[in-house]
């Protein structure tokens, strides 16, 4: 993933991992706590079982951030952009 910073007139690079990618059937849940602060999905961050929807919600975090340039969740650490993320 590649983000442009307009002040510094550079790009930062992202790895991203697939590592913990599984396929599900459509009426199958998962419980592993997994993602990234901000993109991740409140149900996930509050231990429940959760679907494919879970990825509607992280595709459409992404896509708020691309489309706004701002993230769905700030806060002024981790913990509170955590936070914020799991209350929606």
């Amino acid at each position: 993933m590649i983000t442009s910073i307009e002040e510094q007139k550079h790009y930062e690079i992202r790895i991203a991992d697939f590592g913990l990618a599984t396929f599900t059937l459509l009426d199958e849940s998962l419980v592993h706590r997994c993602g990234s602060p901000g993109y991740v999905a409140p149900e996930v961050l509050k231990g429940r079982p959760y679907n494919y929807k879970a990825d509607v919600f992280s595709a459409g975090s992404v896509l708020f951030n691309l489309f706004s340039r701002r993230y769905l969740f700030s806060g002024a650490d981790a913990d509170e952009v955590l936070r914020r993320n799991a209350r929606c």
